[in-house]
């Protein structure tokens, strides 16, 4: 099977914003592919020495509203606006995430202007195209394959270079169609954790 997958990522890391934004939070769960790339990004961690990140209601949300919005309206081309932009297609703030990372605030604050989460969110995201089956869905395993051989999306997962210092104590997931993102926050969501989906 031919695939191709494009994988993004901001490198950069500011200090924490504590400033959110009223939004409703419907309920919510995680697929089984979505499980699996959780258990398997904690698995690798616990691999390092690295403890386990709470799985966040609010970054999941985040998550998956990203990854419909990639699919459906494909806010991002081939020159300046990568695929961590968003479309005008919602209740947040629409922006093209420049590929030079010139804003970056488009992604950091995109979980206070959809949820109540108290801080910044930081994105890793994978594009992926079957060339036999345009519809099949991105596996957490192709997904995470390709984020741990990529040293900035590996930085990101295992804290390392210019991630060491920083402590993830909320992390989001979602897997829809070609897409997958994986949110992760410093600051503790207060919300529930979101269940895992009986089917």
């Amino acid at each position: 099977m031919i695939y191709t997958l494009i994988t993004f990522l901001l490198f950069g890391f500011p200090p924490v914003d504590s400033g959110s934004s009223v939004t409703s939070q419907k309920e919510i769960c995680l697929s089984t592919n979505e499980k699996s790339l959780y258990r398997q990004i904690n698995e690798v961690r616990n691999e390092k020495g690295l403890p386990n990140i709470s799985l966040s209601q609010s970054l999941t949300i985040v998550a998956k509203m990203h990854v419909a919005d990639l699919s459906e309206n494909e806010p991002f081309d081939d020159k300046r606006c990568n695929p961590h932009s968003w479309s005008n297609q919602g209740t947040w703030k629409a922006c093209c995430y420049q590929s030079n990372h010139s804003n970056p605030e488009c992604m950091w604050k995109k979980p206070s202007e959809i949820t109540d989460y108290e801080g910044d969110g930081y994105e890793i995201v994978a594009f992926w195209q079957a060339g036999e089956d345009p519809s099949q869905e991105i596996d957490h395993e192709t997904a995470l394959r390709m984020w741990l051989d990529s040293p900035g999306h590996s930085n990101v997962i295992l804290n390392e270079i210019s991630f060491s210092k920083v402590e993830w104590n909320a992390i989001g997931i979602a897997i829809s169609g070609n897409y997958a993102s994986v949110w992760f926050g410093v600051e503790k969501d207060s919300a529930p954790p979101p269940q895992f989906c009986s089917n």
